[in-house]
């Protein structure tokens, strides 16, 4: 069985289990404080692994960010797209919705565990600086 379809299974099985609506994970205070010194209000920022969209995608849309969250969970996206109206959450693998070889970005992992760093994709009038943070 593929990874992939280990995790959206388990995601969309525990989804609710994993984060209710309105939790206030510690860790995500410090990273949305660096996320805010980096990328100006009313900037853009890609959640990978976007999960329900709280508390990233919430605050930072509530913040006058422009947010786009993907998972590959249908019920995380569901529930980004209720809990978050503001945002634009995709159904899709992060890994193919950022093309490898066009940059790197840090992407925080589930459980305040780092992810690693994953290639990013920098459009024009959209880059990112470096070592811009996209949380998860």
């Amino acid at each position: 069985m593929d990874p992939r379809d280990v995790v959206r299974r388990g995601y969309d099985a525990l989804s609710y289990r994993h984060r209710g609506d309105s939790e206030e994970p510690e860790p995500y205070a410090t990273w949305l404080a660096q996320l805010r010194e980096r990328v100006p209000a009313g900037g853009t920022v890609l959640d990978l692994g976007c999960g329900c969209g709280v508390p990233l995608a919430r605050d930072l849309a509530a913040g006058g960010y422009e947010v786009t969250g993907v998972d590959l969970s249908a019920v995380q996206v569901e529930r980004a797209r209720r809990l978050v109206p503001a945002g634009r959450f995709a159904l899709a693998d992060a890994q193919e919705v950022v093309p490898e070889g066009t940059g790197r970005t840090r992407c925080s992992g589930r459980a305040g565990r780092p992810a690693g760093r994953l290639p990013a994709h920098d459009r024009p009038g959209r880059a990112r600086p470096p070592g811009t943070t996209a949380g998860g």
